[in-house]
């Protein structure tokens, strides 16, 4: 499989994945909805959300001591601005540009008028969809996991439904490809629950 190589291999065995055919049936855990976006003003404080919004400014690497370096930004939407803050985390913030829109993704601080947020995922607009979060070892995390999941469920098909397919049809049930599709990367979250 692309990306799994001699180094990595062991690190799926930890999760008992040997072939495909496992990867298959690591379902998610739970699911982040990047569909679902919060103005920035009426994200309830102390709650994990999505946010849509523009990078207005960002500030000056600040050294706090050796080893550790603190990176702001403000960030702003229709509703209002929050400020963001990356702990060593230099590459995040550069790689983000002015004047474009982003989905944070993290837990809102701060006051009744000035929203914060602490280390937020950061996804580019383009990958505004229902993500799966998967059980994780050390040195495996969702983000690849995710890329693994795609390549295996094109095989998806080949696996063989237990219920004959006249039943699948007069009921209106998904084939067993179609299950592990919406099970991994579900359409909405009412299809997985």
């Amino acid at each position: 499989m692309k990306g799994v190589g001699g180094r990595r291999a062991p690190i799926f065995a930890k999760l008992r994945h040997r072939t495909v055919g496992y990867l298959l049936y690591h379902f998610p855990r739970d699911y982040i909805d990047l569909t679902a976006s919060c103005p920035i003003m009426e994200a309830p404080l102390g709650e994990t959300v999505v946010i849509k919004a523009r990078i207005e400014k960002k500030s000056p690497e600040q050294r706090i001591r050796s080893g550790l370096s603190i990176f702001k930004m403000e960030i702003y939407d229709d509703s209002g601005a929050a400020e963001v803050t990356f702990f060593n985390n230099r590459y995040t913030v550069e790689s983000m540009r002015l004047e474009e829109e982003y989905l944070f993704y993290g837990k809102v601080s701060g006051t009744l008028t000035k929203r914060e947020l602490s280390s937020p995922v950061i996804y580019e607009c383009s990958e505004a969809s229902i993500l799966p979060i998967y059980p994780q070892t050390a040195g495996l995390n969702s983000r690849f996991l995710r890329k693994c999941v795609r390549q295996v469920l094109e095989v998806a098909d080949r696996v063989s439904d237990r219920i004959p397919p006249s039943l699948l049809e007069r009921h209106a049930i998904l084939t067993a490809g179609q299950s592990l599709r919406q099970l991994h990367f579900p359409d909405d979250l009412a299809s997985v629950y």
